[in-house]
C-alpha cells in the first residue's frame, strides 16, 4: 500500500451534488485529503457554502506539495473552465488568510498578480494564465468553478459497525466508538464491499495456459468467498479486444461463479495484445462501486501497448483503495512490464505485487490488503535462508557484472528484511557459512573467482545447496538464487537437482545476466517460467524487488 510521504492522485467520473466532476485523492505527510473539482460556476461565497454543506471546505494550500498536486491536476487533465476558487481571501486588514484562519504563507501567484484590479479583488483562485494554472486575485462576486477539500477518511465513509466514527492514524483508517459505546460495543470496519476483477490475457503466447488461469481464478474465488467476505467478482479475457464473461456481482456464490467459469469458451488468437485497453475496460467495470477495487491481471508482460497499459495502471492505482496484482504466467514472462503495472506494498515486505500463479501468496495478499485485523489475521514468515550461486562459465566482464547483481540482491535482502541468512556457493570457496549482516557477506561476494571460464557443473552446486538445506529448520523459507547465462552441458542433471530441491520446499530462481542467455535451458530446468528473471542491465535491477519478495510466505486465518 502507499506510504505517507508520497503524493498520489487518481481520477474517475462521479456525481457530486448531482453534477459531473473530476474526483481526486491526495495523500501526503500522513494527512489524507480528497479534492473535488467542481465546474458549476458560482461566486466565492456560494462555493464556500457548497463545500461546507457537503462536509468539507474550499481547498487550502499549506505546502508546496499541495500546490503542485492541484496545479498538476489542472494542467494535465481536461478542465472545462479557466478559474477555480480556493479557500483564501483577504481579512479586514488586507492580509491573505485561509478559511481555517491561518495566514497564506506559500504564495504561487501568476505573473503580475495579485494586482487588485479595481481595488475589489479579495478572493483567491487558480487561474489559467500563460503556461498553466497559478494563483490570481478575483472579485468575490465573480463566478467560476471551485475546489472542495475533504478528509479522506470521512469522505470515503468506510463501513463502521455500531455507529463508530472513522479516524485515520498514520494513513491507516480505523473505526472508534464514542465514549458511551465503548463499554458496550466494538466499532470495527465492516469486512465487506470488495470488488474484484480478474483480467486474463488470451494472446497466442498463453495458449497453453488458459485452463491454468481459469483454474487459478476459480481457486482464488473459492478461497475468498467461502470465508464470508463480501467480494463481488467480474471476469474478462482480452487480446486485441476485451470480452466481459462475468459481470460484476452477476453471480453471488462460489458454486455459480465456478460453474460460469467452466462454461466460458476462450480461444487464443494471433493478434496484438492490448493490455492497456483491457485495463481501461476493467476500470470502467469497477467505476460504479465506492469501495476497495482490485484488478488481478494475469499476463506474460508482453503487451503491444505497454505504454498505454502502464499509464492506465498508474491512473487507477494512485488511489490507495485501488490495487492491481499481477500474476506472471506464460512460457516466457517479462517482469519489467508487470512491475510497472502492479501496485506496491510499501510496508517493506513485498514491494511490487507481482506473483506466480503457482502460489497462494497472491490470494493472501488480497486478504491482507482488504481485511481489517478484526476480520482476518495474516502472518508473514520472514525467517529465510537464501543461497546465492554464481556461474563461473562466463567471460570476465560478465562475471564482474554478475558480482554487481549478486551484491545488489544481497544488499536488498539484508537491508530491507529481517531474519534473513545469506550464503554463497561457488567452486572457488572451501567452506560454506551463512551471514545475517552485510559486512562479511558482501566481502565474500566481491571475491572474484580464479576459475572463470573453467568447466563448471551447476548440478554439483545445487546438490551442495540441497545438503545445506537439510540442516535448515522446517519453519524457515529456503531459496536458491542462481546467477547464470544458462549455457549448461548437463541440463538433465541440473533439472533433476532443481526438482529435488522443490521436493524439499526450496524455491529456485534463476537470474539471466546477459542477452546471450540460453532461455531454452533455463525454462527447461525451472518448474515455473515466472522464476526466470532477465537482469542484463541496470534498468532491469528493479526486478530484484520481485526476487526478494518471493522469498517470504504469508498465511491468513479468517476470524
Amino acid at each position: 500500500m502507499k506510504i505517507a510521504t508520497q503524493l498520489f492522485i487518481f481520477y474517475i467520473l462521479i456525481c457530486f451534488n448531482g453534477l459531473p466532476v473530476t474526483y481526486l485523492r491526495k495523500i501526503s505527510s500522513g494527512n489524507g485529503k480528497v479534492y473535488v473539482f467542481e465546474d458549476n460556476p458560482v461566486t466565492w461565497s456560494m462555493a464556500d457554502t457548497s463545500c461546507k454543506n457537503a462536509g468539507g471546505t474550499l481547498a487550502m494550500i499549506h505546502s508546496y506539495d499541495e500546490h503542485l498536486f492541484i496545479k498538476s491536476v489542472l494542467d494535465n487533465f481536461p478542465m472545462n473552465i479557466q478559474k477555480y476558487k480556493i479557500g483564501g481571501r483577504k481579512d479586514n486588514n488586507g492580509h491573505w488568510v485561509w478559511n481555517d484562519g491561518r495566514p497564506v504563507h506559500h504564495k504561487y501567484w501568476a505573473p503580475d498578480e495579485p494586482n487588485n484590479a479595481g481595488q475589489k479583488e479579495n478572493c483567491l483562485e487558480y487561474f489559467l494564465k500563460g503556461p498553466g494554472y497559478l494563483w490570481n486575485d478575483r472579485t468575490c462576486t465573480d463566478i467560476g468553478g471551485y475546489i472542495c477539500q475533504f478528509d479522506a477518511c470521512i469522505y470515503e465513509h468506510p463501513q463502521c459497525t455500531n455507529d463508530g466514527k472513522c479516524v485515520r492514524r498514520r494513513l491507516i483508517e480505523d473505526c472508534i466508538c464514542s465514549l458511551e459505546q465503548r463499554n458496550q460495543f466494538r466499532c470495527n470496519m465492516d469486512c465487506s464491499l470488495i470488488h474484484l476483477l480478474f483480467a486474463m490475457d488470451t494472446s497466442l503466447s498463453l495458449d497453453n495456459y488458459t485452463e491454468k488461469l481459469v483454474d487459478y481464478t476459480s481457486r482464488s474465488i473459492e478461497r475468498l468467498l467461502l470465508k464470508g467476505a463480501g467480494f463481488r467478482i467480474a471476469f474478462l479475457s482480452y487480446n486485441y479486444e476485451s470480452t466481459e464473461h462475468l459481470r460484476l456481482g452477476q453471480y453471488q456464490t462460489v458454486e455459480t461463479i465456478k460453474e460460469a467459469l467452466q462454461n466460458i469458451s476462450i480461444e487464443s488468437t494471433i493478434s496484438p495484445t492490448f493490455t492497456g485497453k483491457a485495463l481501461k475496460r476493467g476500470i470502467q467495470i469497477l467505476s460504479d462501486s465506492d469501495t476497495y477495487k482490485f484488478i488481478v491481471l494475469m499476463s506474460d508482460g508482453l503487451s503491444t501497448d505497454r505504454k498505454d497499459a502502464i499509464v492506465e495502471a498508474k491512473l487507477f492505482t494512485m488511489s490507495p483503495y485501488h490495487i492491481i496484482i499481477c500474476i506472471g504466467v506464460g512460457a516466457r514472462v517479462d517482469h519489467l512490464e508487470l512491475i510497472q503495472i502492479a501496485s506496491r506494498d510499501d510496508s517493506g515486505i513485498y514491494g511490487p505485487l507481482v506473483f506466480p500463479s503457482s502460489t497462494q501468496d497472491s490470494i493472501n495478499m488480497i486478504t491482507k490488503l482488504t481485511m481489517r485485523k478484526d476480520c482476518a489475521n495474516c502472518n508473514i514468515l520472514y525467517a529465510s535462508d537464501v543461497i546465492i550461486m554464481q556461474d563461473n562459465t562466463v567471460s570476465k566482464n560478465i562475471f564482474q557484472y554478475s558480482i554487481n547483481v549478486a551484491t545488489e540482491i544481497s544488499k536488498r535482502y539484508l537491508h530491507t528484511q529481517k531474519d534473513v541468512r545469506l550464503g554463497r556457493l561457488s567452486f572457488d570457496q572451501s567452506e560454506f557459512s551463512y551471514y545475517s549482516q552485510d559486512v562479511g557477506f558482501l566481502s565474500l561476494i566481491q571475491m572474484i573467482s580464479h576459475a572463470i571460464n573453467s568447466s563448471m557443473d551447476i548440478d554439483i552446486l545445487l546438490s551442495q545447496a540441497r545438503s545445506q538445506f537439510l540442516f535448515t529448520p522446517s519453519r524457515r523459507n529456503k531459496v536458491v538464487v542462481l546467477i547464470s547465462e544458462g549455457h549448461w552441458s548437463n541440463v538433465s542433471r541440473v533439472r533433476s537437482e532443481v526438482q529435488e530441491l522443490g521436493r524439499q520446499n526450496v524455491t529456485v530462481m534463476i537470474v539471466a545476466i546477459s542477452e546471450n542467455y540460453d532461455f531454452t535451458h533455463m525454462y527447461e530446468v525451472i518448474q515455473d517460467p515466472f522464476y526466470v528473471f532477465l537482469i542484463n542491465d541496470i534498468e532491469r535491477w528493479s526486478l530484484i524487488d520481485i526476487i526478494v519478495s518471493q522469498t517470504f510466505k504469508m498465511h491468513c486465518d479468517y476470524l
